[in-house]
């Protein structure tokens, strides 16, 4: 878990016509400072500056500008930068190739440090990762992205009694290197002694089940619709980047379009713009689109308020289930599924998404749709799922998915590391899981400072 670097600011999202400034100070270093229009910009820059600032104590401080007035030192609050050195309360873990978007949202820099994962009655403990290659001396293990490790010579010497942890959150179908059995192949063919992916075999597995993704909790999940259904658009609401996919999703989803209506916020099949939305709900849309908001955050205010949105993976391999079906079980629209094959194994629920593989092609699916818009007591059924409490028994798949969330990943290795001195992520950890990592954060600002700032 990250240190809970929030800033709560007593005050309205910010404006256009205002200015956010987040300083960061030590009073050996100096000062780092950012401000921008939004939160989430601000944050962003911040971010970016303090990869390179060196470890210590730091104190982050927040300034908003409205207009002419100028309001400082709404709030502030001390943290800790990379590892301190106390050998006996954290372990160092060396991530060899911090590159990628992975690298941003799982390892939480700049601030690197995970805490919580200690076992009871043996006071904290805190995992802390480094990037500085001339620690791997001082590293209990050495973390490697295998998606950007090309061949065997960009591996360094192994150090006596270190471990080596190959860690993947794609798939080999983009990065052909990696063996399609990830949990064996890093092993047998890269020499590691742990290893990190998204499949169930792995040593540590990941899920996309996160705050980061969904900033909410199970009984999130279960809560009603957000748009009741007869104010809901009778249209397909997605949002898509990756147009060119191994499940060729594009292809599909623009079949399906040439016999059901469909509207695209995204840079595949692109067919809308915010503005043209119903005016009900178009201001909030368009303030989301200015960037105070993160973009998987603003894809779920979408797709809240359509009947049926896409939840397609850009790859169809076993365990390969992303966040795309969470987020739309979240927010209560119906998800039209292409990928893993063993989705069903993550679910919370059945009869809640539509399977293009129960369907003979594009149209079928398409004429499918059409009967559940027109009957609507039908399409109820596909909702009726969030009545009814989760129970462990009958879905234990969804609920393993929930305990190996890439959330608990860094407890869940430190129990590997050192086993009884760390633990698993239990249900206390859980619980600061979702304070730290967004879920019920109101306050936008609150929410991009710990998000953007010190999380994403």
């Amino acid at each position: 878990m990250a240190v809970d670097l929030q800033i709560h600011a007593q005050a309205q999202p910010c404006t256009t016509r205002g200015k956010v400034c987040i300083r960061a100070q030590h009073p050996e270093h100096g000062t780092l400072s950012a401000c921008t229009a939004g939160p989430v910009l601000a944050g962003q820059a911040l971010h970016g500056a303090l990869h390179s600032a060196p470890p210590g104590l730091w104190r982050v401080s927040l300034e908003l500008e409205e207009g002419t007035a100028q309001m400082r030192g709404l709030a502030s609050r001390e943290f800790q930068l990379g590892c301190t050195g106390d050998k006996e309360n954290e372990l160092v873990i060396l991530v060899w190739n911090p590159v990628g978007g992975f690298w941003n949202w799982y390892y939480r820099p700049p601030l690197y440090r995970f805490t919580s994962c200690g076992a009871p009655g043996r006071g904290s403990f805190t995992v802390c990762y480094t990037t500085n290659r001339e620690h791997i001396h001082l590293a209990a293990a050495v973390v490697f992205g295998m998606p950007w490790i090309r061949d065997l010579a960009d591996l360094p010497p192994k150090v006596p009694g270190q471990r080596w942890i190959g860690v993947s959150l794609e798939t080999n179908g983009y990065f052909p290197q990696m063996p399609r059995d990830l949990a064996r192949g890093f092993k047998a063919q890269w020499g590691m002694d742990l290893t990190m992916t998204y499949e169930l075999t792995s040593d540590i597995p990941m899920t996309f089940w996160s705050d980061i993704f969904l900033n909410a909790t199970v009984p999130d999940l279960f809560a009603p619709p957000r748009v009741p259904i007869d104010r809901r658009i009778p249209r397909i609401g997605f949002m898509y980047s990756n147009c060119n996919t191994r499940t060729q999703r594009t292809q599909y989803i623009s079949a399906i379009m040439e016999h059901f209506p469909a509207d695209s916020f995204g840079r595949c099949l692109h067919n809308i713009q915010p503005g043209s939305i119903e005016a009900s709900w178009r201001g909030s849309l368009g303030a989301d689109f200015k960037r105070e908001k993160p973009q998987h955050l603003v894809k779920l205010d979408i797709v809240s308020r359509y009947m049926f949105t896409m939840a397609m993976e850009n790859d169809d391999q076993v365990d390969w289930v992303t966040e795309k079906v969470f987020q739309a079980l979240l927010v209560g629209t119906v998800p039209i599924y292409l990928g893993a094959p063993n989705v069903d194994q993550f679910l919370p629920c059945r009869n809640c998404i539509i399977k293009s593989s129960d369907f003979s092609s594009p149209e079928v699916l398409a004429q499918h749709l059409h009967y559940l818009v027109q009957h609507p007591n039908e399409y109820q059924k596909l909702l009726d799922w969030k009545k009814i409490p989760l129970d462990p028994n009958v879905f234990p798949g969804f609920v393993e998915a929930v305990e190996l969330s890439v959330d608990t990943a860094h407890c869940r290795l430190c129990a590997a590391l050192r086993p009884g001195r760390c633990v698993r992520c239990g249900a206390q950890c859980l619980k600061e899981q979702a304070l730290q990592y967004g879920a019920r954060k109101k306050n936008i600002m609150s929410w991009s400072l710990s998000h953007e700032l010190a999380l994403k």
